[in-house]
């Protein structure tokens, strides 16, 4: 479309990417786009018809891995290459800043969009639910305590992952990080929950050293959110994880397709629950 423009994000674009994602049911808060912006705000862009915006992606990095999410283009426009430009231009900006594997969650119906582009297949990407259960609620201790900087060494140190500005933000805007710890005091495992709306949060990242550490921070998880909704993205190639999920309430939703594009890192073996579609 030779009259489709592409220029980076800003903040007042965030309306239009909320009403976007709204669209499609995914029901964003404007945070939450409001933080992939802050996070990475020369990886995020829209596709432009003169001033007005008919697309979008974003993408956040840990250092020379990065991960795609968004993208999005304004019905009315689909079907005619818009995606393409912009995922075109995004592969190239981040490949000319030297990342050097890139990943998505995509929806079944932009596969082929993503093939063409030289993408793998790497796993599904389950998506689970949990309704309340506000009988139950509250029946559980809050999580020990743990400072930032033990949180941020866990992680990395599980998933190899560059991701401390993530998880900083996070545990910033999200208070309540739920941490299990060993009989040496060390933490073996964490979970944050993230409010979506009033009656729905989010439970990732969850990572954990070990199925009864995960266990026991997913039951305090549910034990204090009974009253909502409960989501959950979790990787297929950890039957483990899907077993603890399954046990306790969750159900499968219209799962996802994780796919990569360079590098195949491999991180997931700690990782119970990831941390949202767009953000991996």
């Amino acid at each position: 479309m030779t009259n489709t423009t592409i220029r980076p994000m800003e903040i007042s674009d965030i309306d239009f990417a909320q009403e976007m994602t709204s669209g499609e049911g995914w029901n964003n808060p404007p945070e939450d786009l409001k933080r992939l912006l802050a996070l990475n705000p020369d990886g995020c862009f829209m596709a432009c018809r003169g001033i007005d915006p008919i697309g979008m992606i974003f993408s956040i990095v840990y250092d020379d891995f990065a991960f795609l999410g968004d993208l999005i283009i304004k019905p009315g426009f689909r079907g005619r290459g818009i995606g393409t430009i912009l995922l075109k231009h995004l592969i190239s900006h981040l490949q000319n800043k030297g990342i050097r594997a890139i990943e998505l969650d995509g929806v079944f119906e932009a596969l082929p969009l993503y093939r063409r582009l030289g993408f793998k297949d790497k796993y599904l990407s389950l998506r689970l639910k949990r309704l309340p259960d506000p009988v139950n609620a509250d029946n559980a201790i809050i999580g020990q305590s743990c400072k930032l900087t033990e949180i941020l060494n866990f992680d990395k140190e599980c998933t190899g992952l560059m991701r401390s500005t993530l998880i900083r933000r996070m545990f910033e805007d999200y208070p309540g990080c739920i941490v299990n710890k060993n009989d040496e005091n060390r933490i073996d495992c964490y979970g944050i929950v993230k409010p979506r709306t009033n009656d729905t949060s989010a439970i990732g990242p969850l990572v954990s050293l070990s199925p009864d550490a995960a266990a026991t921070v997913l039951d305090t998880i549910i034990a204090h959110n009974n009253h909502k909704v409960l989501l959950a993205g979790i990787p297929e190639i950890n039957p483990t994880t899907i077993d603890m999920f399954l046990s306790r309430g969750f159900v499968h939703i219209q799962p996802s397709l994780r796919m990569y594009l360079g590098q195949k890192r491999n991180y997931e073996e700690y990782v119970y629950a990831i941390t949202s579609a767009d953000m991996g």
